[in-house]
């Protein structure tokens, strides 16, 4: 995941999580993974993402 690093920099402390996954079908794949780093992180940071307000938003639904 290119922003890995400030990622782990960021959620350290954090009470909550905003996830932002691009809607376009063709990135599927790249949400799933970037989800799933978000989650390793957080474990790294003693955080369960089950445990976090989370929301998740859909950037770019107004594309075909």
């Amino acid at each position: 995941v290119f922003y890995d690093a400030t990622r782990k920099l960021v959620l350290r402390g954090s009470d909550g999580v905003v996830f932002v996954a691009d809607a376009q079908i063709d990135r599927w794949s790249e949400n799933v993974e970037a989800f799933d780093n978000l989650q390793e992180n957080l474990l790294e940071q003693n955080l369960d993402v089950r445990q976090l307000p989370l929301v998740l938003q859909y950037n770019k639904r107004d594309l075909p």
